[in-house]
């Protein structure tokens, strides 16, 4: 039953008052039955049957690396609208190779990645609305970006976007990589400092196939915005990997959901929207109560 304050002086209704907007919590399973009224005096119609709602888990990372406040800062990272975040690959449950990061992200969609450093304890990563095809290649995202969630020398989280005129270096997909972001561009000198910043690494962040295992996974900032300091990221230029995670993010679309529905896929449309679908049933019930001691 919806929780709210029982007014014995109108016959038992419910009065919601000022609390209509916080009734619901997250994740619960809740039993709705309605009868109304169109005026004072007039008889309510009986009540319906039961029909019960089950409100939705809140987007959450389930993450084995982040605080809740990381969670939320994250969150608040990505682009905006009604999303939704399904894990695809964990380096501790699956295993820490490129392999298998691939067999579990690639063709998914929009990801966003979660390193955790060993050493170090920095919590870091970047987001691609490309999804990864093991094509060997560099890819454009205007709206990719790297971040920091937490930083052992004491920066401040951030969120750093690409550079303009660097797009198309967003990501770097490579079947025997995993996670890469960003190209550090060939140094016009020729010589010695040329050859030695090429084998240090060209990505503004790698991780290296079983980078749990060695250290090296790098990071060179170049193609994304924010300080030119190697350490920032990860606490080191090299650095092994202790937790890796990787996520699907979904926006979705209410009319295109809708459209699903009428097709067919009412169970994923009630899934996505049961909890404003009750609260409009519950301010149409709060409504009416106003119309009748308006009357």
């Amino acid at each position: 039953q919806i929780p709210g304050k029982k007014d014995s002086s109108n016959g038992g209704t419910i009065d919601f008052g000022d609390e209509k907007d916080n009734l619901l919590e997250w994740d619960e399973e809740y039993s709705l039955r309605m009868r109304a009224s169109c005026c004072q005096g007039i008889s309510f119609t009986p009540f319906s049957n039961v029909i019960t709602f089950n409100t939705p888990i809140p987007t959450r990372f389930k993450s084995k690396i982040l605080t809740k406040q990381e969670n939320d800062l994250l969150l608040s990272f990505l682009p905006k609208g009604k999303r939704e975040v399904t894990l695809l690959y964990c380096g501790s449950s699956d295993g820490f190779g490129a392999d298998i990061f691939h067999e579990k992200c690639d063709y998914a969609g929009a990801t966003v990645t979660i390193v955790l450093s060993d050493q170090f304890n920095h919590v870091f990563g970047g987001f691609t609305n490309l999804q990864w095809t093991s094509r060997n290649t560099y890819a454009n995202d205007a709206g990719a970006f790297v971040y920091l969630l937490r930083s052992g020398k004491g920066d401040n989280p951030q969120k750093f976007t690409i550079k303009s005129g660097y797009e198309g270096y967003a990501i770097y997909d490579n079947s025997s990589y995993g996670p890469a972001f960003g190209k550090k561009v060939k140094n016009e000198k020729i010589g010695l400092i040329t050859i030695f910043m090429f084998k240090c690494g060209g990505h503004d962040f790698y991780i290296s196939d079983y980078c749990n295992s060695t250290t090296n996974n790098y990071c060179k900032p170049h193609s994304y915005n924010g300080p030119s300091d190697n350490t920032r990221l990860a606490g080191a230029n090299n650095f092994k990997v202790k937790e890796i995670e990787v996520y699907l993010v979904e926006w979705h679309d209410f009319w295109s959901d809708l459209a699903a529905f009428v097709d067919g896929n009412s169970l994923l449309f009630i899934h996505r929207y049961s909890a404003q679908l009750l609260k409009l049933v519950t301010n149409a019930r709060f409504n009416i109560e106003k119309m009748k001691e308006n009357v």
